[in-house]
């Protein structure tokens, strides 16, 4: 059947659209520094020489076939191709992913370039759209289609067992508590601008900067999304400036001077509240709830560690945020077990949305291509499914970057982002530019260590979490689970190990907090590593308690470790 014909109303509506909005391009006279001719840039003209030639390609396609009868080998080519059944999901996906992201990018555009690119970007969104629409109107549905079940991307209580319940509210009721226990805590050293730290000093006018008040809402929503200080991602300093927006309509235009309030507002809601959250996902990926004992010890072990204390303590940076993401591609990816439905993109978006704030989920990378590596040799994807499904993947982060960081619509911003970013990258590589007596400046595990078993626990901790997480990747239970986290952790290790020179404590956090979800994986295995080790039954329940023991008692001691420097802190507050 010929659905070029079926279509042909359709190409007309976008070719009088396009004839329609093209005018309106030139309108707007550009900034008198640009106008090249008729009071326009040269990159306006070649948007409006570019919208023209489209409309006038559409023309004559439109030209062509009516004049033939839509019947030319071309158009039934494209039929074919639109009927073929193999084709189908791959094409109504991304005809829909399309038309949303080409709908947000003209929101953009409308905010910031509206005199260049809106006219166009609406006429390419009304056009996305109106395909998609009557692709799924005259494309029949083959009959073993099976649409996407877009599940939730939360988490759910509903799908827990009872024991699994009791478990995660007694773990968020620890969890608030652990929230409320840090607000004394941050209500210090904010009393003015000089007893911030200098990560915060340098931030919180970047923020200020964003709620300033302008004479349009639409000059208003510039200054929110092209703020100029690119070195972390809009979902951080997006989230927080919206976090201060109702003290700004509470206090008015002094609302900045009530800086205690509003630092007490950012290091909470961006600094602990999504560090708990992740320890809360990282706990569940590692015990499912299905022990309490368990995941009490490893949530009060992870919260406790002082480098989880050090980012929550009169701090305010975008690790936090950071974190959440990279646990929640995990819990995703965990959740998706290698079906590659919707769990698995919306991996792609936590993903991106972690490169958008700290580039952290590019790491990723090699968990990704593991996965789909594993679908082929399973032959759960073919390698045109592979190829489609790493593709659509790749698009997805990246889109969703863009979406995390709206500033990359705006001309000339992505090149000062990019500049941002590669000027930190060689800071965190080489040092800085300071004396380094003690030679902190080192790479290298053994110049590494020291700073991982300060902050992140015990030697004997962190070496029993590495084992046990090799356990995990060479056992049988839950296999792709332990093998995405090991993929994270070589190649996230790899990076900060070898290449970084700077000795933050919170580049830790990608790292060490995710290795505490290998702390089960032992057990998770002791029933293949019996049968290997041929243990009886009754040897083998003496292992089991053997390692339940080791466990509680490496984080009983850990968590004591920990409060050994955590208490004082709170009792000089």
């Amino acid at each position: 059947m010929n659905y070029s014909k079926k279509i042909a109303h359709s190409l007309l509506t976008l070719l009088i659209a396009g004839i329609l909005t093209s005018p309106l391009i030139l309108i707007i006279p550009s900034e008198g520094e640009s106008a090249f001719w008729m009071g326009v840039s040269k990159g306006r003209l070649a948007i409006f020489t570019a919208h023209v030639l489209a409309v006038l390609v559409l023309g004559v396609i439109l030209a062509i076939g009516a004049r033939r009868n839509f019947t030319t080998p071309l158009f039934r080519r494209f039929g074919d191709f639109l009927s073929n059944p193999t084709y189908y999901a791959t094409l109504r996906y991304t005809l829909l992913g399309l038309g949303i992201f080409l709908s947000f990018a003209f929101l953009n555009f409308l905010i910031l370039i509206p005199q260049a690119l809106s006219a166009t970007s609406s006429w390419l969104t009304f056009s996305a759209w109106i395909i998609y629409a009557q692709f799924i109107k005259y494309v029949p549905t083959p009959v073993d289609f099976i649409p996407v079940k877009v599940t939730s991307p939360f988490p759910s209580l509903n799908t827990l067992s009872k024991t699994q319940k009791q478990t995660a509210l007694v773990l968020l009721g620890v969890g608030l508590v652990y929230f409320c226990l840090f607000i004394p805590l941050n209500l210090k050293n904010s009393g003015s601008m000089n007893e911030l730290n200098l990560d915060e000093m340098v931030m919180y006018p970047v923020i200020v900067k964003m709620l300033s008040s302008q004479p349009t809402i639409r000059m208003t929503l510039y200054h929110f999304i092209d703020y100029g200080a690119y070195i972390y991602g809009f979902p951080f300093f997006g989230w927080s400036a919206v976090l201060l927006l109702p003290a700004k309509i509470i206090f008015g235009p002094g609302y900045a001077d009530h800086l205690q309030l509003n630092m007490l507002l950012l290091r909470q809601l961006i600094n602990v509240f999504p560090s708990v959250l992740a320890c809360f996902l990282f706990t569940y990926l590692t015990t499912h709830f299905k022990k309490l004992w368990a995941s009490l010890l490893l949530l009060a072990v992870m919260l406790t560690l002082p480098g989880m204390t050090g980012l929550n303590n009169t701090f305010w940076h975008p690790d936090g945020i950071n974190l959440l993401f990279i646990a929640l591609a995990l819990f995703y990816l965990d959740r998706d077990q290698q079906h590659f439905g919707a769990n698995f993109y919306y991996a792609a978006i936590a993903i991106g949305f972690s490169a958008a704030t700290r580039l952290f989920g590019l790491f990723f990378f090699l968990a990704i291509a593991g996965l789909l590596a594993a679908g082929l040799v399973k032959k759960t994807l073919s390698v045109r499914k592979a190829l489609v499904t790493g593709v659509l993947f790749i698009v997805l982060m990246l889109g969703s970057i863009l979406v995390a960081n709206p500033y990359l619509f705006s001309p000339g911003e992505p090149k000062i982002a990019l500049n941002s970013f590669t000027h930190q990258s060689e800071t965190i590589t080489q040092g800085w530019e300071e004396p380094d007596p003690e030679g902190i400046y080192r790479t290298g595990i053994d110049a590494w260590w020291p700073f991982m078993t300060r902050d992140y626990g015990s030697g004997v901790t962190l070496v029993f979490l590495a084992i046990s997480v090799m356990i995990g990747v060479l056992g049988k239970n839950r296999k792709p689970f332990y093998r995405v986290l090991f993929a994270w952790l070589i190649v996230i290790g790899t990076y900060l190990i070898g290449f970084v020179m700077v000795k933050s404590p919170w580049y830790l956090l990608p790292l060490l907090i995710p290795l505490y979800c290998g702390a089960m994986a032992i057990l998770d295995n002791l029933d293949s590593l019996s049968e290997k080790l041929r243990l009886s039954p009754s040897n083998m329940k003496l292992a089991k308690i053997a390692i339940m023991g080791l466990i509680a008692v490496l984080f009983v001691f850990q968590i004591l470790q920990n409060l050994r420097i955590l208490v004082p802190v709170f009792i000089a507050a």
